[in-house]
C-alpha cells in the first residue's frame, strides 16, 4: 500500500520547496537512510491502520488478539491481507488467514 496520493504529493512538494530554498543543501547518506526508514515505517503504520479500519468496518469490533497479530506483520503481508479481506465473509476468515501467514 502507498501513502494516499494527496499526502504523497504534499510530501514531495515540501521536499522540493526545502531544496529550492536551500534550507537543505546537502543530505548525508545517514540522513537519507534515516528518511527512507522513516518513510517505510510511516507506510507500515498507515497500511496497518487502514487494514484494521477496513476489517472493523466489515466485521465490527476486532478482538485485541487480531489487532496484535496485524501490527507486527511486514508491510508486504499487510498489503496481502488488505487484498485478501475483500474475499472474507466472517471474522473467522481473518483468523484463519493470520494463522496461515
Amino acid at each position: 500500500m502507498r501513502l494516499p496520493a494527496e499526502l504523497e504529493t504534499q510530501l514531495w512538494q515540501e521536499l522540493t520547496t526545502l531544496e529550492c530554498n536551500k534550507t537543505m543543501p546537502y543530505v548525508t547518506s545517514v540522513e537519507r537512510i534515516g528518511y527512507q526508514r522513516g518513510h517505510l515505517e510511516g507506510r507500515h503504520e498507515e497500511a496497518s491502520g487502514l487494514v484494521q479500519e477496513q476489517l472493523r468496518h466489515r466485521f465490527g469490533v476486532l478482538s485485541p488478539e487480531i489487532e496484535e497479530r496485524i501490527v507486527p506483520l511486514p508491510l508486504e503481508r499487510i498489503e496481502a491481507l488488505g487484498e485478501a479481506l475483500l474475499d472474507f465473509t466472517a471474522v473467522t476468515d481473518v483468523e484463519a488467514w493470520l494463522r496461515q501467514h
